[in-house]
């Protein structure tokens, strides 16, 4: 039969011949674990046997996912979560490289998040490693492919009409539906085909 000890004290239930550190109270990280072991024929039993006590190790981190490749359009909102788990509780600290422009890591809690940077898919794709350790040390990365894509372009506007009185041309068209348009140029020419000049500096709202 089998007995395991831990710090000097009988587990309950804890009577197989191997023993799950991964259940609640058989063993933590700096515990002294033995078995104490009796023989028996059926008919007598020898004397227990107790092994060497062992210590726990440290267990590393694991990620609790496996970030899959992805893309996204410049100006997207993200929030990436890269987080991991610790068998012995201990605090984790975790880093990345390779992130696009406008996006980073929290430290403490291994959320990805920002706003891609417009211009980002100038040096797409990234390649993107997520670290985890306990304190300076690396116990785990996860890699991959973050592609960014440029940001459409917005849609040309309807409606278009021109009124023409004895001093101006008053133009007038549909907004457009593009919650980031910036605004719209507006261009002159003589004939359909141009050449165009465009009339404003700045964006008309």
């Amino acid at each position: 039969s089998y007995q395991w000890i831990r710090n000097g004290t009988d587990i309950p239930g804890a009577t197989s011949s191997t023993l799950d550190l991964s259940a609640a109270g058989t063993g933590d990280k700096g515990d002294a674990v033995s078995v104490r072991v009796t023989a028996s024929d059926g008919s007598a039993t020898s004397a227990p046997v107790t092994s060497l006590e062992v210590t726990v190790v440290n267990s590393s981190p694991a990620f609790d996912q496996d970030l899959a490749d992805r893309t996204d359009t410049e100006g997207t909102v993200v929030s990436l979560a890269a987080a991991a788990t610790d068998p012995d509780g201990d605090p984790l600290t975790y880093g990345a490289s390779g992130l696009p422009a406008g996006l980073s890591i929290d430290s403490s809690t291994g959320l990805i998040s920002g706003t891609i940077a417009t211009g980002a898919a100038s040096s797409s794709p990234y390649s993107v490693a997520v670290t985890v350790g306990e304190g300076i040390t690396i116990d785990a990365i996860d890699t991959f492919t973050w592609t960014v894509v440029p940001r459409p372009p917005p849609a040309q506007p309807t409606g278009l009409a021109a009124t023409v009185t004895t001093t101006d041309v008053r133009l007038a068209w549909n907004d457009n539906i593009e919650s980031n348009l910036a605004g719209y140029n507006v261009y002159r020419g003589t004939s359909p085909s141009g050449p165009f000049t465009q009339l404003n500096g700045i964006p008309v709202p």
